[in-house]
């Protein structure tokens, strides 16, 4: 997989992935987190804002078309195993090809074996 990002400046887009803390205790910090990164979007000069989609389904990052339409993706929380080889592999493909990556919480102990 080639994975190309969008150019940065006009329309920028932002993907938060909340894997494994889609449900359970970690939903209210998902929720914070999801809130608080569309509010850091949505401020400042027009030119610098950017939109937010949130996801907890990790096929996003084998659909090269779909994840070619973010600038950047941002893990928020989702500690463990929480993708696939072949998601691991379309993530580090978007990540070579220029994509951005943000991770936030407990995201450093996401995908410990890689």
């Amino acid at each position: 997989m080639s994975i190309k990002s969008p150019p940065g400046g006009a329309n920028v887009r932002v993907l938060i992935f909340y894997g494994s803390a889609a449900a359970g205790d970690e939903s209210p910090v998902v929720n914070a987190g999801i809130s608080a990164i569309e509010r850091i979007g949505l401020s400042g000069p027009a030119k610098e804002q950017f939109a937010v989609e949130a996801t907890d389904n990790a096929n996003v990052f084998t659909n090269e078309k779909k994840l070619g339409r973010f600038n950047a993706v941002v893990f928020l929380t989702g500690g463990g195993d929480v993708l696939t080889p072949a998601q691991e592999a379309g993530l580090e493909a978007y990540m070579e090809a220029g994509g951005g990556f943000v991770g936030v919480h407990d995201a450093a102990r996401a995908e410990p074996y890689s």
